[in-house]
Formats: C-alpha cells, sequence, structure tokens
C-alpha cells in the first residue's frame, strides 16, 4: 500500500497504519479500522460514511473519514435544507446528506506534579500515569520536561488530537508556561520553547496552577529503574565505535534528561550524541526496551 500524497510506503504498526505524511489508527472512536478502510484514506484522502462509532457517552454514531493537513478528521452527514419558496426537485432524494468536517471535541486532562527535585509524577487518563525522573533539576524545569513528555504521548495515542487541560505543581513553572515571566536559565528556556511548538500542535491548551503539598526537599541525579512506555514514539540511532556504544537521540529535551538519569556513565556530546562504554550495551539495550 501507497500514500497518494507523499508517495512512500505506507508501513504497518501495531496500532497505526503511517506514511512520511500520515497516521491512520487502527483504532478511532471504538471502530476497528480495516486495511480497507485505510487503503481508501491513504488512495483517496477520504471514506464513505461509515457506521460503528461511539462518542465518549457511549453513543453511535456514524461519519465518514477524512485526511487534512495530515490528519484524520470526521465528516458527519448534515440534511439539505431547501431554500425557502423553492419546490424540491422531484428527483432529489428525501434524506440527501452532504459531508462537513467536524472533527469530536474531546479534552484530555494532564496533571503534572514535581513533588522533588527532578522528579515528576505524570497522569494521562486512559494513557499512563507514572513516576520520572530527569536527573538532579528544578522542580520547575521537571515540570517543563514533564508536559513534553505527557503532550507526546497523547499525541501518539489520540487521534484525532484533543485539547489539553494542564495542570501543575510549580508556580514558577506555570507563570513561565502562562508567559508571566521568563526564566533565566537558558536550558528551562530551550525546553519551554520546545514545549510551546509543541502545544501549538493541538487544537487548543490551557494551564492551570493547582499545588499539592510536597514532601521534605530531596532528589538524585539518578533514575531508581527505568520508566515503562514513556516515550513509545522513541527512534534513535545506536552504533558501536571503537570501545564505545554511540546512541544518537532525537531533539527532545524530557527524552535526553531520562537517558542522562538512567544511564549513569553516559558522556553527552553534541547534537544529541551520547557515548557509553561497550561494557553497558546491555543496559542502554534494557532502557530503550522498557521506555517504548
Amino acid at each position: 500500500m501507497f500514500c497518494r500524497r507523499c508517495k512512500t510506503e505506507v508501513k504497518y504498526q501495531p496500532k497505526s497504519y503511517s506514511c512520511k505524511c500520515t497516521t491512520v489508527w487502527k483504532e478511532i472512536a471504538g471502530k476497528r479500522i480495516s486495511e480497507k478502510i485505510a487503503e481508501a484514506l491513504f488512495q483517496k484522502g477520504e471514506t464513505e460514511v461509515l457506521d460503528g462509532f461511539k462518542s465518549k457517552a457511549g453513543k453511535p454514531f456514524s461519519a465518514a473519514l477524512a485526511v487534512e493537513g495530515g490528519k484524520v478528521v470526521f465528516r458527519f452527514p448534515e440534511k439539505k435544507k431547501s431554500q425557502a419558496g423553492q419546490p424540491r426537485s422531484p428527483t432529489a432524494q428525501p434524506h440527501a446528506h452532504t459531508l462537513s468536517t467536524q472533527p469530536l471535541d474531546n479534552t484530555v486532562r494532564l496533571r503534572i506534579e514535581s513533588g522533588n527535585s527532578g522528579t515528576v509524577l505524570i497522569s494521562v487518563p486512559g494513557i499512563l500515569s507514572t513516576q520520572i525522573s530527569y536527573g538532579l533539576v528544578p522542580s520547575r524545569e521537571a515540570e517543563c520536561l514533564g508536559c513534553i513528555t505527557a503532550a507526546n504521548l497523547v499525541k501518539f495515542h489520540r487521534n484525532p488530537l484533543p485539547k489539553l487541560e494542564i495542570s501543575l505543581n510549580n508556580l514558577d513553572f506555570a507563570r513561565y508556561l502562562l508567559r508571566e515571566h521568563v526564566p533565566r536559565s537558558q536550558e528551562i528556556k530551550h525546553s519551554l520553547e520546545f514545549l510551546w511548538k509543541l502545544l501549538d500542535e493541538f487544537p487548543g491548551w490551557s494551564a492551570k496552577y493547582e499545588h499539592q503539598k510536597r514532601a521534605r526537599l530531596q532528589g538524585s541525579p539518578q533514575s531508581n529503574g527505568f520508566p515503562r512506555g514513556v516515550f513509545p514514539w522513541l527512534k534513535a540511532e545506536i552504533a558501536e565505535v571503537g570501545g564505545n556504544i554511540r546512541v544518537s537521540l532525537p531533539d527532545s529535551p524530557d527524552v535526553r534528561a531520562q537517558f542522562v538519569a538512567s544511564i549513569r556513565r553516559a558522556e553527552r556530546g553534541e547534537d544529541g550524541v551520547y557515548m557509553v562504554p561497550k561494557a553497558a550495551e546491555g543496559v542502554v539495550k534494557a532502557w530503550f526496551g522498557s521506555v517504548k
């Protein structure tokens, strides 16, 4: 199967069909998306009206699917309204329909809570709830990195993309995110710019400061164990160079921070390249196997 838009082969993933420009999930709103339906989207850009979808409230509905801007959206049938004073054509169908693009209005509430330096509790309803360490960084920076991880999880698992409501525990970061204050740290500035760009991909987002009392101040530059399933989208290059392992990570500050916190002997180079002793190759592979 090939995509007519980007002219690349469609790859069959465990949860999706994907090419360079579009991802079609194998389940959308409770309906299984067959290979035939996916083929219509990649070849024609749209499907006929399909039955079997369910809303969040469990109410069944029918809709067509279409690809717009690289994303799959719903097109709901609407009855044509005859113009006042004009008789209906004798050949017109009594229930003729046109298709209008109306993605489901859904919202996901994220809770990002840094109780201690570098450690964040991330809660993404229906997807994941876990604690993750980004090393010895301030709580405000940890919450920024946690927001990036959470938003990317929603981006990977939900289609169409929902609106985000973000609940934060750190007042400083809440002020940074909402542009009330400007951070001095260049690292936080970089992560914040990355997060804003990521959030712009969603149809809308909001953030709120909701503080929960935290334990006594504590932290560690190392992660206790590897987090599971936090970077399912991750692709990296691993190669042996001399007596070391060369790991190239994508430009995602949360991934890089968690890697360094988990792989204690990793030495950072330029452009997301890390060198790890050959003896630690098994640990690196175990990390990738866990976070994906």
